[in-house]
């Protein structure tokens, strides 16, 4: 599985980790191959990029990218296949423990794994971000795919209100299904994702249970949002119910100590990283606010067997509406500061809103937004 990190609020963030996946070839670190690879680099700095190199190192082809991988993980060996400091004093013939014979040595090398920069995305996320001390596989693959604020957000209201969030994730992942569909990326016509990453893991949990879903459109809204066919999930509307609109619910998250999510900033609503009802200016500000994120919807859009290239946005993949960005943020800036002198007491969250509306006509998926 291939996917991306989620990191916000963290200084220096691109040193702290290189949010790159898969390069262990789905293969753990295994008992013995750091001091191998150690060993055969410091005779033959060339050994991972020979082709008798399964054949020297015992192991197959898949297995010496990966020994390689973990060699530089580990911080053993350097970007140039050549031994470090760290990996003499260990691994060395007068090292401190050459065949990591001693549990600290295990320790020390978890701690050098992920100290800056780190190499290992998915475990950095485990042990430095993910902070739930009980949790499902897919409570680990819900975080991988939404915003950073948008776990924020939840942490705050769990914090507030004193409550568990159960976290939901359909099992295989968003890359699993995009292979299904012959990477096809979803669109406003072919919302396959809200389909298989949100409603079916729903109704698989809720089971037959009799449940009711609270659904959080206003009065001034018109939609109704994800109803489920299934007769044992009741849907209820308690804004629309009692007539509240958008003035009333910021005021209400205000005066509770929740406030609003910090991606209102620039984004008017949530959801993936990658969500293709992103605007333009949504999507200059994720290349500036989250640029891995941004790299990884650009893969998404060109990474295909059949050399095809699906677009997030109509007309202009993503690399072309980036070259576009001054224009589009002047654009924008314009729009605000007209929006600004024809309403001045209106909230900015709200401001911007009305200013992204202008750019689409379309609903958002309205299952998957907060």
């Amino acid at each position: 599985m291939q996917t991306t990190l989620n990191l916000k609020n963290i200084e220096n963030q691109a040193n702290l980790v290189n949010p790159i996946f898969a390069n262990h070839e789905t293969f753990h670190p295994r008992f013995g191959w750091l001091k191998k690879g150690f060993d055969a680099v410091e005779k033959n700095s060339g050994i991972f990029l020979q082709d008798d190199a399964p054949v020297r190192l015992g192991v197959g082809k898949n297995m010496v990218r990966s020994m390689r991988y973990w060699c530089n993980a580990f911080k053993i060996i350097d970007k140039n296949n050549s031994p470090t400091s760290f990996g003499e004093q260990l691994l060395g013939n007068n090292g401190w423990d050459p065949y990591l014979e001693d549990p600290a040595s295990l320790w020390l090398l978890h701690w050098n794994l992920l100290k800056p920069t780190c190499e290992a995305a998915a475990w950095y996320y485990i042990f430095n971000i993910f902070r739930d001390s009980e949790f499902t596989k897919a409570d680990i693959l819900a975080g991988l795919n939404e915003l950073p604020e948008t776990y924020e957000y939840l942490d705050r209201i769990k914090a507030r209100l004193g409550i568990k969030i159960h976290y939901l994730s359909e099992k295989r992942g968003f890359d699993h299904w995009l292979a299904i569909h012959d990477g096809l990326l979803p669109s406003p016509q072919m919302r396959w994702c809200t389909v298989k990453m949100k409603i079916q893991p729903l109704e698989e949990f809720v089971g037959d249970d009799e449940v009711i879903s609270y659904i959080g459109i206003r009065a001034d809204e018109n939609r109704d949002g994800y109803i489920s066919t299934k007769p044992n999930i009741k849907p209820v509307f308690p804004f629309k119910e009692r007539g509240l609109v958008k003035a009333d619910i910021i005021r209400l998250l205000e005066e509770s100590g929740i406030g609003l999510p910090d991606y209102y900033r620039w984004r008017s609503r949530s959801g993936c990283f990658f969500c293709f009802f992103q605007r333009k200016y949504e999507w200059v500000m994720l290349a500036q606010e989250h640029p891995d994120l941004f790299a990884k919807a650009v893969e998404y859009e060109s990474n295909h067997a059949d050399n095809r290239t699906y677009t997030w946005t109509p007309g202009e993949s993503l690399l072309q509406l980036l070259e576009r960005k001054d224009e589009i943020i002047a654009n924008h800036e314009k729009s605000m500061a007209k929006e600004k002198k024809a309403a001045p007491n209106r909230p900015l969250a709200e401001s911007l809103e009305a200013i992204l509306e202008q750019e689409d006509d379309d609903l958002p998926c309205l299952v998957c937004h907060l």
